[in-house]
């Protein structure tokens, strides 16, 4: 379940605190008990007593790649990273996608491997839930490599991905020998 956002302000606040300690004193969070039970449990926060002072917690290392797994995510999903120059915006059906992932995973075995950088622009695309697709910024290289995966999944199962990348002006025409 996802954290909810009283979880992820103490998350937040501890790890502003922790910059000159390890430990921050949890009176000193604007939380609640609960929240601060809850992050104990997912095992993203940990405390102890320290006596007068009460409970101190400190974030676990998985609290800590909880916020920039969260932070990068929301980043992607919100579109709020910029697009390089040199790249274009392509948008991909789940189909395409999983077709450019299965190209970019079986690298090693293709006599034409993917363009440099292909394979870090699936990671790093992102989701549009409206009208379902994929966004990737993708190099002038990278959109070629990307026709040819679309040419060997149409030689595989469909040519319709081929086809609808051709809305883009590109398509891959193998060269006879």
């Amino acid at each position: 379940m996802a954290l909810s956002s009283g979880q992820v302000k103490v998350l937040e606040a501890i790890k502003a605190g922790q910059s000159a300690s390890r430990w921050v004193a949890a009176d000193d969070l604007d939380a609640s008990r609960k929240h601060v039970v809850a992050l104990v449990a997912e095992g993203l926060i940990e405390e102890r007593g320290t006596g007068a002072r009460g409970l101190a917690v400190r974030l676990t290392a998985e609290g800590q790649d909880a916020l920039a797994y969260r932070e990068g995510r929301l980043a992607s999903r919100d579109g709020t990273s910029e697009q390089p120059p040199g790249t274009r915006a392509v948008e991909l059906t789940p189909t395409e996608f999983a077709a450019v992932r299965h190209f970019v995973a079986i690298a090693d075995s293709l006599h034409k491997p993917p363009a440099e950088g292909l394979a870090e622009a699936v990671l790093t695309a992102r989701y549009v839930p409206e009208g379902s697709r994929h966004v990737l910024l993708l190099t002038r290289a990278q959109v070629k490599s990307l026709a040819y995966a679309m040419h060997l999944e149409g030689l595989a199962l469909s040519r319709t991905a081929a086809h609808r990348l051709s809305h883009y002006g590109v398509w891959y025409k193998p060269v006879p020998r």
